[in-house]
């Protein structure tokens, strides 16, 4: 197949095809006419493009428990995502993910995390949680300037250290555990404090998000 074929099956544009290529994202045979993708890796590329789109909610989060080693099955068997869907998923994500940390000089390899995956795995939408953490000396950020202004990343080995035994766990917030139980926010972080349930998300703090384990 061409490359304006491919990109006709899959919806984008030639030109994203052929970066694609370049990057190593779709496999692609060069010759005299330029480039042949075979029907097998054309197909395979639409299934991840499908996969990435399906899991954008949730794809930071599966990247920051992956990266950690969370097997595919506690996954599967928490969110009952197909762990070939969070693999195809996570295959486009690492290459957009790694062009976005080449943008401020940075690489794949490091030991950095980016904010939003943070929270993301944090299950909090409040992008100061990370910052808030770093005060606490619970996790560690790296500064890098770029075009005049700084930018921060969370370690990967200080949120290890942060989570320590949890590293590799799916958490619920208390919204989600509320949900599952039928009774409110107030109610479920009130029964976490009086009990000792769950996982403050602020050590030390008495009035703070709370993190719990599956519900078996």
């Amino acid at each position: 197949m061409k490359p304006s074929e491919v990109a006709s099956l899959v919806n984008i544009d030639s030109k994203t095809i052929r970066r694609y290529i370049h990057r190593g994202i779709l496999t692609a045979e060069s010759n005299a006419r330029g480039f042949d993708i075979t029907v097998l890796d054309a197909e395979l590329l639409q299934a991840r493009i499908l996969a990435r789109k399906t899991l954008e909610r949730q794809i930071k989060e599966l990247f920051v428990l992956r990266d950690y080693g969370t097997p595919l099955d506690h996954i599967k068997s928490e969110y009952g995502l197909i762990p070939e869907d969070v693999s195809n998923a996570l295959f486009l994500y690492h290459f957009e993910r790694q062009g976005y940390l080449e943008k401020f000089g940075l690489d794949d390899t490091s030991d950095l995390l980016l904010v939003q995956e943070v929270t993301a795995r944090l299950k909090v939408v409040d992008p100061h949680i990370p910052y808030e953490l770093a005060e606490q000396g619970a996790l560690e950020l790296h500064c890098t300037n770029w075009k005049g202004k700084d930018r921060f990343f969370p370690s990967r080995a200080s949120f290890e250290a942060y989570l320590g035994d949890d590293i590799r766990t799916i958490f619920y917030n208390s919204k989600e555990v509320s949900d599952q139980l039928g009774v409110s926010v107030h109610t479920t972080d009130r029964i976490a404090l009086s009990n000792g349930i769950g996982r403050k998300l602020k050590p030390g703090l008495k009035q703070t998000n709370y993190l719990f384990t599956p519900i078996l």
